[in-house]
């Protein structure tokens, strides 16, 4: 268990550090580290959403609180990770085809949950096509 580092005392003892009653640090649980490029990003998203979703199916978890505190994040987080489900089929196929190393489909985080908030599938893929297609490639001039 991790613990906060003594707090030292100012004044005339100047220097001195003393053990202060703290709270421990909340263990973390265990991140995958991040390789490749942008495209891996959104492969591990696409990954950690449809793991997300599977725990709630099969009841492993009760809802996204209890799924949050299992993952050491908030409630609002797990929902922000399990929005790229919302996606449309068009656009899941595009990210599970990349190359992990590839930065051909770079798209931020925010851009994501964007199109997921769309109702309409079409207006999604219309709209994650100018997103992508805005981006430059690398290798080639400006």
């Amino acid at each position: 268990m991790r613990v906060r580092p003594e707090k030292e005392i100012g004044g005339a003892d100047a220097g001195l550090a003393l053990p202060v009653a703290t709270k421990p640090l909340r263990e973390r649980p265990e991140r995958p580290r991040r390789g490749g490029g942008p495209a891996r990003w959104l492969q591990h998203r696409l990954e950690r959403a449809r793991r997300f979703q599977y725990l709630i199916d099969t009841r492993e978890v009760a809802n996204r609180t209890d799924l949050g505190r299992r993952e050491g994040i908030s409630r609002e987080r797990v929902t922000q990770i399990m929005d790229v489900l919302r996606l449309a089929p068009e656009i899941l196929e595009h990210i599970e085809r990349l190359a992990p190393d590839s930065n051909a489909g770079a798209i931020t985080q925010k851009q994501l949950r964007q199109l997921a908030r769309l109702a309409d599938q079409d207006q999604q893929v219309a709209l994650f096509r100018r997103t992508i297609g805005a981006q430059p490639r690398v290798g080639h001039a400006a």
